[in-house]
């Protein structure tokens, strides 16, 4: 696995997400492309990696975390599994559970 420099975090989200769009799923089951909204929410994400300045106390690998909107690179491909960066102060939420 990669090892984000810093205080950076490599991630994987948690909700679909396709050539650059997530995708929505309605109560109903339909699901729905990006909308101006939803483009601009923050998202939850599973934690793959932390770099050297993140304290553990913060984070570990395993745990999800809330992060700002639009607050990550663009993802890349690495062992077949797309990962995306951001960092330590662009996290809202963590949580040790799955989130809903």
């Amino acid at each position: 696995m990669l090892t984000p420099l810093f205080d950076g975090i490599l991630f994987v989200f948690v909700d679909d997400f396709k050539k650059g769009i997530f995708k929505e799923v309605t109560d109903w089951g339909f699901s729905l492309g990006n909308t101006d909204e939803t483009a601009k929410e923050g998202r939850w994400a599973k934690v793959m990696a932390i770099g050297p300045d993140v304290s553990a106390d913060d984070l570990e690998v395993g745990i999800f975390i809330y992060i700002e909107p639009l607050m990550w690179t663009k993802g890349i491909s690495h062992d077949g599994v797309d990962v995306w960066k951001t960092d330590i102060s662009k996290v809202m939420a963590v949580s040790h559970d799955y989130p809903k």
